[in-house]
């Protein structure tokens, strides 16, 4: 989805953390998460500008929870999908804003 940006002008990626375990080890989890996607973009797609374009949010579990209702967002995964999935995952949202 990363490839056809549609005009857009800035990405995130947004990591979550789960509520499980201890809040730092969480953020450490997440963090990871985020540039983990970060590494595999720049593999891909070899942009010098990736870096000014795409910036990272890593949100520890103190941070509101996604609902269930988010599993019918496009996933990279066809498999079963829980809270518990979905506040371990990682995905990349556009934005596309004058200011």
């Amino acid at each position: 989805m990363f490839a056809d940006q549609r005009g857009a002008s800035w990405f995130f990626v947004v990591a979550r953390a789960s509520p499980e375990g201890a809040v730092e080890h969480n953020r450490e989890l997440s963090k990871a998460r985020a540039e983990a996607v970060m590494s595999h973009l720049r593999s891909q797609f070899k942009d010098p500008d990736l870096d000014k374009e795409v910036g990272m949010l890593w949100l520890g579990a103190e941070f509101a929870q996604l609902e269930t209702e988010f599993c019918a967002w496009k996933r990279s995964s066809d498999g079963s999908c829980s809270t518990e999935q979905l506040n371990r995952s990682a995905f990349v949202a556009w934005i596309d804003c004058q200011l």
